[in-house]
C-alpha cells in the first residue's frame, strides 16, 4: 500500500543472501593472515640475534620505517573528510604509521645481514635508493624490471580471469571505485599500494629464507616456495586448472626474482600489480571520473620513460643511430 514495512542497512561488509560465501578469497585472508602473524614472530627473532650481535643497516632501516611513517599519514590526509577529522581519528591515523613503520623496521633488520650474505646482489640497487642515489643506472634497470614483470601479472590475471568467466564462473576480482572520485583518493590508493609492495616483498624474502634454512639448496627451497602458494590459494578457486596455472608462472617468475634481481625489482613488480588491476579505469578523462585514471597512466608511462633514461646512464643511443 505504499508504505514502508522493512528496513536494513548494507554496508560494504554485508554478505549477499543470495550469493555462496567466498570461500577462497576467505581462506587466501587466513593464510595471509597466519604468513604474517608468523613472519613477525619470526623475524623478532632475528632482529634481536642480529642487534645482539651488531649486525644489520640500522640507518638504512630507520629510513625505510621513517618513509612508511610518512606514507601512512600522507594516506589518512588523502582519504580523511575535514567533517569527520578529530583527535581519535588523528590519533588512530598516527598509531597505524608507526605499526607500519615498526613492521619494516623489523624485517629489515632481521633480513638484511642474512640477504647480505647469502645472495649480495639483490640488495644493490636497494641500498643505493636507501642513500638518496636515485639516479642510478642499476637502480633505473631493476625499477623497469619490476614495472615489466608487474604488469606481465596483471595480464596473466586478466586472462585468468576472463577464462573463468567465459566458463560461466562469476569474477571475484575486485576495485577501487575511490579512483572515480578524483585524484586525491586516487593518490592514497597509490602511497596505499606502495606501502603494501614494500611489506610484501620483505615478506616473500623472510619466507623464502624460512624455507631455504629447513631445505639447504635454493633450487628445493625455490620449488617449495611456489607450492606453498599455488596450494594454500590454487585448489580453493572455482576453476582450479585455471589458477593453478597463473599462480605457477606469477610465483615461478617470483622465485627468480627474488635470487637474481633483488628486493627493488620485487617492490615495484608487487606495487604494479596490485594497483592497476584494483582501480577501475575509464578513456573518458576530460569528465570529473576520469582523473584518477589519467594520473595511473600517467605514472606508469612517466616511471617508464625516467627509468629508462637513467637506465641508459647518459648515453645517446638515438645519436649514434642518427650518426650511422
Amino acid at each position: 500500500h505504499a508504505k514502508p514495512v522493512y528496513f536494513q542497512i548494507i554496508g560494504p561488509w554485508t554478505n549477499p543472501e543470495r550469493m555462496p560465501v567466498d570461500t577462497a578469497r576467505r581462506s587466501t585472508d587466513y593464510g595471509w593472515l597466519v604468513l604474517k602473524i608468523g613472519g613477525i614472530a619470526f623475524a623478532s627473532l632475528m632482529a634481536w640475534r642480529n642487534l645482539r650481535m651488531g649486525r644489520g643497516d640500522r640507518q638504512g632501516a630507520l629510513r625505510l620505517a621513517a618513509f612508511a611513517f610518512v606514507i601512512g599519514l600522507a594516506q589518512f590526509a588523502l582519504r580523511v573528510h575535514s567533517a569527520s577529522l578529530g583527535f581519535d581519528l588523528i590519533a588512530a591515523a598516527v598509531q597505524d604509521a608507526l605499526w607500519a613503520g615498526a613492521q619494516l623496521w623489523l624485517a629489515y633488520i632481521a633480513l638484511e645481514p642474512v640477504v647480505r650474505r647469502l645472495w649480495p646482489r639483490t640488495l644493490i640497487t636497494w641500498t643505493r635508493v636507501l642513500a638518496g642515489r636515485w639516479r642510478d643506472p642499476l637502480v633505473a634497470r631493476d625499477v623497469l624490471i619490476g614495472l615489466l614483470v608487474g604488469l606481465g601479472y596483471d595480464l596473466v590475471f586478466a586472462a585468468s580471469n576472463a577464462l573463468e568467466m567465459g566458463s560461466g564462473v562469476a569474477s571475484t576480482a575486485s576495485t577501487y571505485l575511490d579512483s572515480l572520485l578524483g585524484i586525491q583518493p586516487t593518490t592514497g590508493i597509490i602511497l596505499n599500494r606502495l606501502s603494501i609492495g614494500l611489506t610484501v616483498a620483505l615478506l616473500f624474502f623472510l619466507l623464502f629464507f624460512v624455507i631455504r634454512v629447513i631445505f639447504r639448496k635454493e633450487w628445493l627451497a625455490g620449488i617449495v616456495f611456489v607450492l606453498f602458494f599455488v596450494l594454500t590459494r590454487g585448489f580453493d578457486s572455482t576453476n582450479p586448472a585455471i589458477t593453478v596455472a597463473s599462480y605457477t608462472i606469477v610465483y615461478g617468475i617470483i622465485v627468480i626474482m627474488l635470487l637474481r634481481c633483488g628486493v627493488l625489482s620485487m617492490v615495484v613488480t608487487i606495487f604494479v600489480t596490485d594497483l592497476v588491476p584494483e582501480i577501475l579505469f575509464t578513456t573518458n578523462f576530460p569528465a570529473w571520473y576520469g582523473t584518477g585514471s589519467l594520473l595511473i597512466i600517467a605514472l606508469m608511462v612517466g616511471l617508464a620513460l625516467l627509468a629508462f633514461r637513467y637506465a641508459l646512464g647518459g648515453q645517446r643511443p638515438w645519436a649514434q643511430l642518427l650518426d650511422r
